[in-house]
């Protein structure tokens, strides 16, 4: 379950975001919050991240960061693996990272690099914040 109550609103934020995905069906919607039936589904390296969906077309993966959360090893193994969990699929690829606001840029500029450093190539980044900034990176 998502630790503090800023973790869960960033979680929500994230949800609502892939709301207003067009192709997007809510009920294949996966969240690690209290009003979903389930665990998200686990991933390579045995992450279970804060948001998943995967439908014929596309899959989302989602994860939700503090800001003091936000740059560690366990953070960049997450991030590591959701890339390679994308990878395995076909359709579109998509990974929606949200911090608060005051952490957006040092999100921005950790997810440039990490793409840059493992050549990230066919995923789409969507980085938010808690106040509703958002940033797509289609490499």
């Amino acid at each position: 379950m998502a630790e503090s109550r800023l973790h869960k609103q960033l979680v929500r934020s994230i949800v609502s975001y892939l709301e207003t995905i067009p192709y997007c069906c809510v009920d294949f919607i996966e969240a690690d919050l209290d009003n979903y039936n389930t665990r998200t589904s686990r991933v390579v390296g045995g992450f279970y991240p804060d948001v998943f969906y995967k439908d014929p077309k596309a899959i989302i993966i989602g994860e939700a960061k503090t800001e003091n959360d936000l740059i560690n090893p366990h953070t960049q193994d997450q991030i590591l693996s959701y890339i390679e969990e994308v990878k395995l699929f076909d359709g579109e690829r998509h990974i929606v990272l949200c911090v608060p606001f005051i952490a957006f840029c040092s999100l921005f500029n950790y997810v440039n690099l990490l793409i840059e450093k493992h050549n990230v190539k066919d995923v789409t980044f969507h980085l938010l914040s808690d106040n509703t900034n958002t940033e797509i990176l289609c490499l």
